[in-house]
């Protein structure tokens, strides 16, 4: 993980304990282009791969991303502190237009 990309990943860390979210470093074994970071919160388990401002998706990240999401999984990528503070905003309206 470059300086850069360490920079958001740890913005999203410190935010999910600002709004009182689980955030978890994800390693799964043998599997490769998964998203590294699990988020709790809001009633929503998510995944979220971070990147550098200039950093792309690897063809073996996208290809991950695409059968996560078609499995229904929800995945976000985040190159940006600004991607993590509207990643919060869209968690926290989903929370707000759930019915009990």
């Amino acid at each position: 993980m470059g300086k850069a990309e360490a920079v958001v990943e740890n913005y999203l860390r410190d935010q999910a304990k600002a709004h009182g979210c689980l955030c978890f470093k994800f390693t799964p074994a043998g599997i490769n282009g998964v998203p590294d970071r699990i988020l709790i919160g809001y009633g929503k388990t998510v995944f979220v791969e971070c990147k550098s401002d200039v950093g792309a998706l690897r063809p073996q990240q996208k290809l991950r991303i695409r059968q996560m999401r078609e499995a229904g999984a929800e995945v976000y990528v985040c190159n940006t502190r600004q991607l993590v503070d509207e990643l919060f905003k869209t968690l926290q309206k989903k929370e707000e237009n759930t019915c009990t």
